[in-house]
């Protein structure tokens, strides 16, 4: 079996990661120390996402000498500060009902409290791509969505409050 903990590695501020349909792992980080804007990152064993720990930290020197900050796996994609300045989770889409094929995948904004589809395509053993964003603006930022198995549409949670668009 996996454990999450062997690829989730040099991420600063994670919230909320998906399993895809055959176990693909998408994660999803913010703004931080080290990391320039909000990211997709595509899960990969023995992964290194760039974030080696807060400079106020003791073990960041020591950690960052055995696996520098310029050397890192990129992400899916990086995702503007205008759209997303706080992200949350990634949802798989397993609706035929809901306007996007089986397996594409949409990502949460806490910070614009909107919905976005990541466009993604596999190059040469890298995957890749940019995001969209539905134009929806919710009453509160998204941290977490579900399909409803039995309607096809889906459902959105997530606080209001700090560092949303509202």
């Amino acid at each position: 079996g996996w454990r999450v903990g062997a690829w989730r590695r040099g991420f600063d501020a994670s919230n909320g990661l998906s399993v895809g349909p055959t176990y693909e792992i998408t994660c999803a980080d913010n703004r931080g120390h080290w990391t320039r804007s909000s990211k997709v990152s595509w899960g990969k064993r023995g992964g290194f996402y760039g974030y080696g720990g807060a400079p106020r930290q003791p073990r960041f020197a020591a950690f960052n000498q055995e696996k520098p900050a310029t050397w890192y796996d990129p992400p899916l994609c990086w995702i503007p500060m205008s759209a997303d300045n706080s992200s949350g989770g990634q949802l798989w889409v397993t609706s035929d009902r809901w306007g996007l094929p089986r397996g594409s995948l949409l990502h949460n904004s806490s910070g614009m409290c909107t919905l976005l589809s990541v466009l993604m395509q596999d190059v040469d053993g890298s995957m890749q791509g940019g995001i969209w964003s539905f134009p929806l603006k919710f009453a509160s930022g998204i941290l977490r969505d579900q399909f409803n198995p039995n309607r096809g549409q889906i459902h959105v949670c997530g606080p209001e409050g700090w560092n949303t668009g509202r």
